[in-house]
C-alpha cells in the first residue's frame, strides 16, 4: 500500500521527538521504500537542527506559521496545504494544538488522522493564564471530536491528556524506538577506548545525562544529587549532554555548588550511544515523561539507571538496570543510592542490547507496529 504521511509538529530543533521522527523515517524507507513518502510541517520554528537532514533524505519540509490571532488566516493556509499534499495520513505531535490540524485534516478528507502524546503535563493544564488554560482544554476537546484516534508513547500519557474523555475516542499505545544497529556499534566497542577519545579519565566514575535543559528534566536537582557524591567520591565526572533555555543558568549553578571542574556540558551530541557506553551510571530525576526513551538507549548499552518513579514502568525492557526513587527524596538519598550502583559490577553490555532489539522499542519494530497502524486505519476508513 503506498502512503503520503504528514508529520505536524512545533519545529525540528534537537529534541527527543525530532531524532525519534528522524529514524523512523529512516526506517520507513529502508522497509518500503518509495512507497511510503513522509513530509513534515512545522507550526511555530522554521527550519531546525534536523530539517537538513530530512531534506537529505527526500523528504519536503513545509512550515506555516500558527499566529493565535490571525487563526483563520493560518485555518486557510493549512487547509490548503492539506488539500495540494492530499496525505493519506496526517500524524501530529503537538499535543493539544491536534484540536486545530485534526478537524482541518478531517474536513479535506484525511482519512487517518492521528494525535500523538509524547507527554504526561500539558500547558494547558496549569490554571495561570486563564486564557491558554481555557483555550488548551477546548483545542483538547476539538482532538477529541474530530473523530480520529489518540496515540500515546505510554498509557500514561494517553491517560493524562485525555483524562475523562478517553471513552470518547479511539486510542493505543505505539512505542517509539531507537537505531539498535548504532548500539550495537558501541556495545561491541571497549569502554576504555571510548573513553580515551573522550578525554575522560579511565579510573574515575561517569555519572551522565542527556536531555533538554529545561525544567520537566529537573536539571538543578542534577547538580545538587552529584554536588553530594562528589562529597564521597571526589574524583568523580557528571557528564551532561544536551542545551535548552537553562543552559547558562545550569552553568552558573555548577559554579555556585563549586563542582564546575568535575562537570563537563559536553552540548548537542551525535555520538550518544558512545556516551552511554563510556558512562557508569545514568541520572533521570526528570519532573513528568511521557515515557523517557532515553533510558531505553542506556538500556540498549548495557548501562544501568536511576530514574525518578514518575517514569512509566514500560521502559524497564532489561531487568537488574533499573533503579527508581521518588522525587521527594532529597539530594543526599539520590547520591548515596547512585554511589551503591557505581560499585556494582558492569553488565553485559551485548546481552543487554539483544534485548532491546527483541523489544517493542526497537526502531524496526516500532516502525513496522506504526505501519500497521496505518495501514489498518486506511482500510477501516475505506470500508466505511
Amino acid at each position: 500500500m503506498s502512503l503520503r504521511i504528514l508529520h505536524v509538529l512545533s519545529g525540528l530543533g534537537q529534541g527527543g521527538i525530532e531524532k525519534w521522527l528522524v529514524n523512523l523515517t529512516c526506517e520507513l524507507q529502508r522497509q518500503h521504500g518509495s512507497e511510503v513518502q513522509s513530509e513534515f510541517l512545522t507550526l511555530l520554528n522554521a527550519g531546525g537542527y534536523y530539517q537538513g537532514r530530512l531534506e537529505a533524505m527526500g523528504c519536503r519540509v513545509h512550515h506555516c506559521q500558527l499566529v493565535w490571532r490571525r487563526l483563520p488566516t493560518f485555518v486557510w493556509r493549512l487547509a490548503a496545504h492539506l488539500w495540494k499534499g492530499r496525505y493519506d495520513v496526517v500524524h501530529c505531535h503537538a499535543d493539544y494544538l491536534s484540536g486545530v490540524i485534526l478537524p482541518v485534516a478531517h474536513v479535506v478528507g484525511v482519512r487517518t488522522r492521528i494525535c500523538h502524546v509524547h507527554a504526561t503535563q500539558f500547558a494547558f493544564q496549569e490554571r495561570r493564564p486563564l486564557v491558554r488554560h481555557l483555550a488548551g482544554r477546548v483545542l483538547r476537546r476539538l482532538s477529541v471530536w474530530d473523530g480520529g484516534i489518540c496515540v500515546g508513547t505510554s498509557q500514561a500519557a494517553i491517560d493524562a491528556y485525555l483524562d475523562g474523555l478517553k471513552h470518547k475516542m479511539r486510542t493505543q499505545v505505539s512505542t517509539c524506538g531507537i537505531p539498535c544497529a548504532d548500539y550495537r556499534t558501541a556495545a561491541n566497542t571497549e569502554k576504555r577506548i571510548i573513553r580515551q577519545s573522550l578525554h575522560w579519565p579511565e579510573q574515575s566514575k561517569v555519572v551522565l545525562h542527556v536531555g533538554r535543559h529545561s525544567e520537566q528534566k529537573n536539571i538543578f536537582y542534577l547538580l545538587e544529587i552529584f554536588a553530594w557524591i562528589l562529597r564521597r567520591d571526589g574524583d568523580a565526572i557528571f557528564a551532561q549532554a544536551g542545551s535548552g533555555p537553562l543552559t547558562r543558568a545550569l552553568q552558573d549553578k555548577a559554579r555556585a555548588l563549586g563542582i564546575s571542574e568535575r562537570v563537563r556540558f559536553l552540548g548537542d551530541r551525535d555520538d550518544v550511544p558512545q556516551l552511554m557506553r563510556a558512562a557508569d551510571l545514568f541520572l533521570f530525576p526528570s519532573l513528568f515523561e511521557g515515557l523517557g526513551l532515553v533510558v531505553i538507549e542506556a538500556q540498549a548499552v548495557g548501562l544501568p539507571s536511576l530514574i525518578s518513579d514518575i517514569i512509566p514502568a514500560e521502559v524497564e525492557v532489561v531487568k537488574g538496570l533499573f533503579n527508581w526513587l521518588p522525587l521527594a527524596a532529597s539530594p543526599e538519598t539520590w547520591a548515596e543510592r547512585a554511589l551503591e550502583l557505581l560499585k556494582l559490577p558492569p553488565a553485559d553490555a551485548q546481552e543487554s542490547c539483544s534485548f532491546v532489539e527483541a523489544s517493542p522499542f526497537s526502531i524496526t519494530n516500532s516502525a513496522m507496529a506504526l505501519m500497521a497502524l496505518y495501514t489498518a486505519h486506511q482500510s477501516r476508513n475505506q470500508r466505511n
